[in-house]
């Protein structure tokens, strides 16, 4: 009898009756040919469905649909090696959050780690400078964030490209800031007003201490607590720089200056509230500085405190005169005396002084008022002066400088002392002579 053609649905064993002669026909899988009773070990052009193949002797390779391994640690990523099977190891890991480079444990969306200083480059693939950047952004803004870029140019560009601030920190503590408006802010995230530098003092606003550079702005807003701002034009004038100091509450207000001489910082200059500048001291004391110095006031009256009775106060050098002095001001216990040099080692040809009763009468002493508030006043006119007694003048008559204005002349009568005792002296002669003769 014939062989049925489906054996797979057959509940029963086949009579051996059945089986005949039929059964050496071979069967064909797909496009293969198989006896019965024969082996093969490739079967081609066969499609299972819904088949489970429990094992396999041989790994299945890459050209043959496979990975080529047998297995495949947790979180490795598979990668070709260009050979039949692929490669795996913890240098490339997922763990289904986060990506690893080097890693096995990366603590973040991406981790890299490498051994030595070089972690990898970022290059884009044109030779033809372009640019190419890395942009950082929220999952609110797919286009604006922080960036890394390399301009066409060849130069970098860091920044935010939102507007927002640009932080930077170490310790996880900020420590600078370059805020929305391009302002470079130190230890202290709020900008004085129109400042482009801001220095503060970490407290989280300019207080305490800090600096301020300044632009031009028609009038600039200074400090209103403790800082110290920089510029140009504070008082919306014509162009000039200014320094402008704050203080705190409660604070002596003053902009001081100091000097630092390898051990300690002693002040030496400061200029207060009010205007007044003091030179080493720190303020007045009743009528004088507080220590030996000088003070200026605002109203152009300047006070000196010496350190010792006749010490000078001021001195006066000639260009010419070898480093020594040839004038001072000398505050004593009481007075102070006006000192021009008259070292007899200074002198040569030193004569007694002859015919000075005669120069005395070509004097012209005047009386006259004043122009400038028509006050009366007395003297001499400097240029007949000048005539007279060259030394007692300074300038010339009717100068002019290079505008046009007035040089005007000035007098010292001091040295018209020497004139008038020799001239009392020669009359004191001719009286004693006339006395003698009138007896």
């Amino acid at each position: 009898m014939g062989v049925p053609y489906t054996f797979a649905s057959a509940t029963n064993s086949i009579p051996l009756s059945q089986l005949d002669a039929n059964f050496n026909t071979p069967v064909t899988i797909g496009s293969t040919t198989v006896g019965l009773g024969n082996t093969v070990s490739t079967l081609t052009n066969v499609t299972l469905s819904n088949a489970t193949i429990t094992s396999v002797s041989t790994p299945i390779t890459v050209p043959q649909g496979g990975t080529g391994l047998t297995s495949l640690t947790a979180g490795y990523i598979p990668y070709g090696n260009g050979t039949s099977a692929f490669s795996s190891s913890s240098s490339l890991y997922f763990d289904g959050t986060n990506l690893g480079i080097g890693t096995s444990s990366p603590a973040a969306a991406f981790e890299t780690q490498k051994a030595g200083n070089y972690l990898g480059t970022f290059r884009y693939s044109s030779t033809t400078p372009t640019l190419a950047y890395i942009n950082v952004v929220n999952a609110n803004n797919s286009t604006l964030g922080a960036v890394i870029a390399h301009n066409a140019d060849g130069t970098v560009f860091m920044g935010n490209q939102a507007n927002y601030a640009t932080l930077f920190a170490t310790n996880n503590t900020e420590r600078m800031r370059i805020d929305s408006s391009g302002r470079l802010l130190l230890g202290t995230t709020s900008a004085l007003s129109n400042s482009l530098a801001t220095f503060g003092n970490n407290t989280g606003s300019p207080v305490g201490w800090g600096f301020a550079t300044l632009q031009n702005s028609g009038g600039i807003t200074p400090p209103t607590s403790a800082g110290l701002s920089i510029g140009w034009n504070f008082s919306n004038g014509g162009g000039e720089n200014n320094i402008v100091y704050g203080t705190s509450a409660g604070a002596t207000p003053a902009l001081a200056f100091s000097s630092y001489n390898g051990t300690t910082t002693a002040e030496r200059m400061r200029i207060d509230s009010s205007g007044n500048f003091f030179v080493n001291a720190t303020a007045q004391s009743g009528d004088r500085p507080n220590n030996t110095g000088i003070q200026v006031l605002p109203v152009g009256d300047i006070k000196i405190r010496v350190a010792t009775d006749s010490q000078p106060a001021l001195q006066f050098y000639s260009p010419t005169g070898g480093g020594t002095p040839v004038g001072s001001v000398n505050a004593g216990a009481s007075a102070t005396s006006y000192n021009t040099s008259s070292d007899y080692r200074l002198k040569d040809n030193v004569a007694p002084m002859t015919g000075a009763l005669n120069i005395v009468s070509k004097l012209k002493p005047v009386t006259y008022t004043w122009k400038a508030d028509g006050s009366d006043g007395q003297g001499f006119i400097a240029h007949e002066l000048q005539s007279v007694v060259p030394d007692c003048v300074t300038g010339e008559k009717d100068a002019v400088d290079a505008e046009g204005k007035p040089v005007y002349q000035g007098i010292d009568t001091s040295f018209l002392v020497a004139t008038l005792t020799a001239a009392i002296q020669e009359l004191n002669a001719k009286f004693e002579e006339y006395k003698a003769s009138h007896p």
